[in-house]
């Protein structure tokens, strides 16, 4: 749900440029204030967590579904370069943290489960991130700050 919410994150900014932020806002803010009730009544009537999170990610991914035309509305947004520059990179990504996630989830609850799903997570993301997310100057640029951060 995190990783839906941040591919178009970004366009908030770009919407509160405009100084049209009425409909923007209560379109993609009431969604997330009812998240919490929805929740608490599908858990109160018995179903899963699971359940639960995957309204928790449809509603976010409902909200960013609307993000994309809404900016071609208001601000001409080129919806399928932002499709091509900046969600399709980063499916290797989401689908590698699906994936990890969903792995350790089927192998049981085990002690410090927590904490070796979270390394896991992070180096599986990281290497996907770098082959498949990031672009060959994005590459040069984190080299740079991993060797200045190294270098102090």
């Amino acid at each position: 749900a995190f990783i839906v919410d941040q591919l178009t994150l970004g366009l908030h900014a770009a919407n509160q440029a405009t100084g049209k932020i009425k409909v923007y806002t209560i379109a993609t803010t009431l969604p997330k204030v009812l998240l919490l009730p929805i929740l608490w009544g599908v858990i109160h009537l018995g179903y899963s967590v699971e359940i639960a999170m995957s309204f928790y990610i449809g509603i976010e991914l409902a909200v960013a579904v609307f993000r994309i035309p809404y900016m071609k509305y208001s601000v001409n947004l080129d919806a399928g370069h932002y499709i091509r520059s900046v969600i399709l990179p980063l499916l290797p990504l989401t689908a590698a943290s699906v994936c990890v996630c969903y792995t350790m989830r089927t192998l049981g609850n085990y002690p410090l489960n927590f904490i070796v799903t979270g390394v896991v997570s992070v180096v599986t993301s990281s290497v996907s991130a770098w082959f498949f997310t990031l672009n060959k100057e994005e590459r040069t640029f984190t080299k740079k700050l991993l060797n200045r951060r190294k270098t102090r």
